[in-house]
């Protein structure tokens, strides 16, 4: 058995159908908008992951993105300065 191989997904690469139909799916042209105004102004390193939606509000563990989808943002483990924490991201809600 041949092993498909899996499409890049992190960095200026991943130019994939994958990502372009997530985008359409996910972001409201005002956040496009927001995105390609950001493109235009900075510079994008080799193997940097573009900005793939736009946060509008923060409030404790709460982020909100401009479509008013809120995300719960938290750290694994107790506070310490290193080694450095890891962040998560966890769904959508609301």
């Amino acid at each position: 058995m041949k092993a498909t191989p899996i499409p890049q997904s992190e960095g200026d690469t991943n130019l994939t159908s994958r990502r372009t139909a997530w985008q359409a799916r996910a972001l409201d042209g005002a956040t496009r908008a927001l995105l390609d105004e950001d493109e235009r102004h900075f510079l994008r390193q080799s193997v940097s992951t573009p900005c793939l939606n736009a946060i509008c509000r923060a409030e404790g563990i709460w982020i909100e993105d401009t479509a008013g989808r809120r995300f719960w943002l938290y750290r694994a483990g107790l506070y310490q300065a290193t080694p450095a924490p890891r962040w998560f991201l966890h769904g959508m809600f609301g």
